[in-house]
């Protein structure tokens, strides 16, 4: 249950941030829609930029709509992962500003290198992006000189 929780509450943050981000990009969008319409009206600005800042607005309504549906959904996920009414409304503190515990601050790269060790197949030296492995480099070269080797078939057109 208490897994439920956490991952019920720190889902619940996330959405929580992504709704703060959308109604900041919709108040952009709403200025620059504004500034668009603005131009258009002293004769500086095109019927393209305005309707195209309005398509934005729209665009940045609808996300915001939805990321506030989606915090809803994680709240009352929140709400009975705890175990209590739905109709119950709680304050959920926001996280957002904590600064992780130093125990949790152990660099990336040496989780990455411990993991890597215990993984003796992916250890393993990898040929890099662009470059063959040596075994299908020669299969790919004596293909080719096969090909290269053999007579051109004629080519027959009719006239």
């Amino acid at each position: 249950m208490i897994y439920d929780v956490a991952v019920a509450f720190y889902a619940h943050s996330a959405a929580r941030a992504r709704l703060a981000t959308a109604t900041q990009s919709l108040k952009d969008a709403k200025a620059i829609e504004a500034a668009a319409e603005d131009r258009y009206h002293k004769g500086i600005g095109t019927i393209v930029e305005t309707s195209q800042a309005h398509q934005a607005t729209a665009q940045a309504n609808l996300a915001a709509v939805e990321a506030n549906g989606r915090m809803q959904d994680a709240y009352l996920s929140l709400v009975s992962a705890m175990g209590i009414s739905p109709l119950t409304r709680i304050r959920v503190a926001d996280v957002s500003g904590r600064k992780l515990s130093p125990s949790m601050m152990s660099p990336v790269e040496s989780i990455i290198a411990t993991s890597l060790s215990r993984r003796p197949d992916v250890s393993a030296p990898m040929p890099r992006r662009g470059q063959a492995s040596p075994r299908r480099g020669r299969r790919k070269q004596s293909s080719c000189r096969k090909s290269l080797s053999r007579p051109m078939d004629p080519i027959i057109t009719a006239a």
